[in-house]
């Protein structure tokens, strides 16, 4: 079991699916829990560009496109989406549970500050790729 608490000591708030942990663990009466972590290594790049294919009119396009910072607005995971704002802008873009999914994160949070990509949906401008603005090294 890894606690969100010992995320949080080394200087994260999620791990993307997939990633590598390099961790320190011990036995509990619940089981084996990690007490510290070491290191995380993201997931392969050949894993992150076949995730992109669903929501991307052309997925070389949005991996090239520039990487835009913005602030999460509100999501609601089990509703299954929610808005950012780029910085610089009031407008709202749209950010779909799937996109986060595919880009190996978990949940977001308001407030949040992320970097994504965007490209312009049915009805407006949509997050196509997202990542963490301070992601570990």
């Amino acid at each position: 079991m890894l606690h969100i608490n010992v995320l949080r000591n080394f200087g994260c708030e999620m791990i993307a699916e997939g990633s590598g942990i390099e961790l320190v663990a011990q036995e509990s009466d619940r089981g084996l829990q990690a007490t510290e972590i070491l290191s995380i290594l993201p997931p392969t790049q050949t894993e992150i560009n076949d995730s992109h294919g669903q929501f991307a009119s052309n997925p070389d396009e949005v991996l090239d496109g520039p990487w835009e910072p913005a602030r999460i607005k509100w999501f609601d995971k089990l509703r299954g989406f929610g808005f950012a704002n780029i910085f610089g802008s009031s407008d709202d873009v749209f950010v779909h549970m799937e996109v986060v999914r595919q880009c190996n994160l978990y949940d977001l949070h308001e407030g949040e500050a992320i970097a994504v990509r965007t490209r312009e949906g049915p009805r407006g401008k949509m997050v196509s790729d997202i990542k963490p603005w301070e992601a570990p090294k």
